[in-house]
């Protein structure tokens, strides 16, 4: 009876720790999570890059936004802040945090050029590829690249320059030589085309 008496002490006494154990833990995660709630979303907030400031912000805010950036038009003249903005052309929104801005400030690098291909056999050319006689205005952000794309070895008739030359090569045509890309300002011209396809 002695022994029944002190096993149940035993598990009573266990039974009381283990429960503070897991009231502990309830309020340590309860903190947590109103610490976390309580810090406000951060976006940048202004008219353009230079007047972007990393702002918190007030409300049920989710989503942060900025500018959209493509290529051939470049950066749009979106400015920065808090909110959504999906419904506006030439804007972006983005998922917010409360550690860092996830709209980030974007700057544009100087143009350069690339030239625009077709197909045309019409002269009977060594080469089948002819470009526009102007060449495409290219953008890019501060922190990008050159990249002009031309046809490859393997181009055929449909072939068509990805974003008028400027960039990259379109998805899954750079690995089958169906196009080619280099990285210098104009340097898919005429004649570095008939010099990379020539034997």
């Amino acid at each position: 009876h002695v022994l029944s008496v002190l096993s149940s002490g035993i598990n009573a006494e266990y039974g009381q720790d283990k429960m503070k154990s897991m009231i502990i833990v309830l309020c340590l995660a309860y903190v947590a999570v109103a610490q976390d709630a309580a810090e406000p979303m951060k976006c940048n907030v202004g008219a353009n890059a230079t007047a972007a400031v990393l702002t918190n912000c007030t409300g049920e805010i989710t989503k942060c936004f900025g500018p959209t950036f493509d290529i051939l038009p470049g950066l749009s003249a979106s400015a920065y802040g808090c909110g959504d903005c999906s419904k506006e052309a030439g804007c972006v929104a983005c998922d917010a945090n409360n550690a860092t801005a996830c709209n980030a400030a974007l700057t544009e690098g100087k143009t350069f050029m690339c030239y625009d291909y077709k197909y045309d056999n019409s002269t009977k050319n060594t080469v089948p590829f002819t470009h526009k006689v102007n060449a495409t205005t290219c953008h890019k952000l501060s922190t990008g690249s050159i990249t002009c794309n031309s046809p490859g070895a393997k181009a055929l008739a449909n072939y068509t320059s990805s974003a008028l030359g400027c960039g990259p090569c379109a998805a899954g045509t750079l690995n089958k030589t169906e196009c080619v890309e280099c990285n210098k300002d104009g340097c898919n011209s005429a004649a570095a085309l008939t010099a990379f396809l020539l034997p």
